[in-house]
């Protein structure tokens, strides 16, 4: 058999998969993948992280919200009872005069 005529020999691409391969053998053998691993975890740590700070200041601004809601209602609660009280007073006071007036005193 002649070599020589397989010099020049096309023997097309290599599909995806076949090359991804190759190309993931070569960076084992020079210890890239690890560090490639260890990027990617990291880059997940910070975007989990950036997450959990993004989660936990939407729900302190919900929280602030919220006790701003609870301070208004027991507000307005404490001033309908204030308002409540004055009114029997105001009452009891009348029936009072009324009786006085009624007795002739």
């Amino acid at each position: 058999m002649d070599f020589e005529q397989c010099d020049g020999t096309d023997f097309g691409q290599w599909d995806g998969k076949e090359k991804d391969d190759a190309e993931e053998r070569e960076k084992e053998k020079s210890g890239e993948v690890d560090k490639d691993k260890e990027n990617s975890e990291t880059d997940e740590e910070n975007g989990s992280e950036r997450e959990l700070n993004e989660l936990k200041e939407r729900c302190r601004v919900h929280a602030d919200e919220l006790w701003r809601k609870v301070e208004a209602a027991e507000a307005e609660e404490d001033q309908a009872n204030d308002e409540r009280k004055e009114a029997a007073t105001n009452e009891e006071s009348i029936e009072n005069r009324l009786r006085q007036w009624l007795r002739g005193e």
